[in-house]
């Protein structure tokens, strides 16, 4: 438990597509470089399933964003690294009500 919610931590983008199947999450963060895929394609692969669309998804990145991503791989945030903890409060704040 962290800050009042519920975490689960996964280390691919594979691993986030089958946790987030079987239960639905009310916030997803995910770091745009994975061991098996980057950022943008965990979150297609997440979009893909209907009940994961309106999932706000929060894209963590260390660099500028230069990548132009399709509708389906689009996060509903991006937070550049290194993270503080104000910013991170108050995206999950505007993002789950």
């Amino acid at each position: 438990m962290s800050a009042g919610f519920e975490t689960e931590q996964v280390e691919t983008g594979l691993a986030a597509v089958v946790a987030v199947r079987d239960r639905r999450p009310d916030l997803i963060l995910v770091a745009s470089q994975l061991r098996d895929s980057t950022g943008y394609e965990a979150i297609e692969w997440m979009r893909a399933n209907p009940d994961m669309r309106e999932v706000p998804i929060i894209l963590l990145t260390a660099e500028a964003d230069k990548h132009v991503a399709a509708a389906a791989s689009e996060p509903s945030a991006r937070l550049r690294k290194p993270l503080s903890a104000a910013a991170v409060s108050r995206t999950v704040a505007n993002l789950v009500k």
